[in-house]
């Protein structure tokens, strides 16, 4: 029922023994997903469980873009989660409007960026190649596109490719410390703010 109602959203025929049938049980699996882990309180974000959230809504992301879908399509489907197993869990998945809602928010905002990754993507690691993807592109891709390195990662071994994972941590913890230092350097600027305007309060 799941992967009918990704069908009919899709509008692209279900095979099972083809790219296209893999895609369609992703979205599938990771509708299922998506659907328990906000009826759960787990909302996408950047740390701890709502950043494996936020992963498994971009893989689903980019296998409806596989799929020739430029337009939110998650959503969809995890109302057809709710439809079909808020029977056997009518307690978890009560709250339909939210669980369906959320997905959307996070689509929308990121189907723009997932196509520029991609046409970034296909750069880098054209269609027929081989080698290793450096390092700073795997963050860059992080970085300015919203690619989690383990999709990088799996998008490169479907293309023959391995990823310079110590040179994406590199770089990650380079970004770090720019961070760390950028704030002490607004934490001092505050503090001499605040002491100027105290000296000319007396």
């Amino acid at each position: 029922d799941i992967i009918a109602r990704a069908v009919e959203i899709v509008g692209v025929e279900y095979v099972y023994d083809t790219e296209q049938g893999v895609s369609y049980r992703v979205l599938a699996d990771h509708a299922r997903a998506t659907a328990f882990l906000l009826a759960d309180g787990v909302f996408p974000s950047n740390e701890g469980r709502g950043y494996v959230l936020r992963r498994i809504l971009r893989r689903a992301v980019r296998h409806a873009w596989l799929l020739g879908r430029r337009e939110p399509t998650l959503a969809g489907v995890v109302e057809a989660v709710v439809g079909r197993m808020g029977v056997a869990y009518p307690a978890r998945l009560s709250r339909r409007e939210y669980i369906v809602s959320n997905p959307r928010a996070e689509e929308e905002p990121y189907l723009p960026t997932i196509d520029a990754g991609m046409k970034r993507f296909d750069e880098i690691a054209p269609t027929g190649g081989s080698g290793t993807i450096a390092g700073k592109d795997v963050f860059k891709l992080y970085d300015t596109f919203g690619f989690p390195v383990d999709l990088t990662e799996l998008m490169a071994q479907e293309r023959g490719y391995s990823i310079d994972l110590e040179g994406f941590e590199t770089e990650l913890e380079a970004q770090r410390r720019r961070s760390r230092e950028d704030r002490a350097a607004s934490g001092i600027a505050v503090e001499a703010h605040a002491l100027r305007d105290g000296w000319e309060s007396v």
